[in-house]
């Protein structure tokens, strides 16, 4: 029969071959965490696990990027004001749901319309109201990196903020996209954040 210390080591091997296998199994675990969206911030070389680290770092940025896209309340005035009057059936279904949410999809503030220079119109508008467009009717991009010079930790608010100053192409003039704009600061952002920890198994 197998005595009590024999039985006690098998134990723990046992623990220790479950513990190793959770570890390794982290990582695959991971991508139940990202949207596609996220994933596709994230570089080629980056884990599964140091992915959902760095996405999860830049989060805030999204916060501090919501003048590129307007309020509900800034959609809803330069509607009135650039006096679009045929708006496109996803747009009049988003600006509900952003009314009841209080939060403005990036999707929404691009083309409400299917006329172009209406969409223009109504960009310059979004972005003059929330403090974002200079007086040549391009992004202001010294505005959007001392916005994002906020995030932290400081030397991630200052990797997007060099970004949005020098790496990023800017909107194009004739639409002001910004849809492109932000993505490549988010980007940047997971570039420069930190990796997940390495996990370490501690033994007394």
């Amino acid at each position: 029969m197998m005595r009590a210390y024999e039985r006690c080591v098998v134990m723990v091997v046992v623990v220790v071959v479950v513990a190793i296998s959770l570890l390794h199994a982290a990582p695959v675990l991971a991508p139940a965490l990202l949207t596609k969206e996220d994933a596709s911030l994230c570089g080629k070389l980056d884990t599964p696990a140091d992915c959902v680290a760095k996405v999860g770092q830049c989060a805030p940025l999204s916060a501090l990027l919501t003048p590129l896209q307007g309020s509900p309340q800034n959609v809803m005035a330069c509607i009135n004001t650039t006096g679009v009057t045929t708006l496109k059936a996803d747009f009049l279904a988003g600006i509900g749901s952003a009314m009841m949410l209080g939060t403005t999809k990036k999707s929404l503030s691009e083309k409400p319309t299917v006329d172009p220079f209406a969409n223009l119109a109504f960009k310059q508008c979004i972005l003059n109201a929330t403090g974002m467009l200079r007086a040549d009717s391009q992004l202001d991009r010294a505005a959007v990196a001392r916005r994002v010079s906020l995030l932290s930790p400081p030397d991630l608010g200052a990797a997007v903020s060099a970004a949005a100053l020098y790496t990023c192409p800017p909107p194009p003039v004739l639409t002001l996209t910004t849809t492109p704009f932000i993505k490549c600061l988010k980007k940047a952002c997971v570039a420069a954040a930190a990796p997940a920890p390495t996990p370490s198994l501690a033994l007394d």
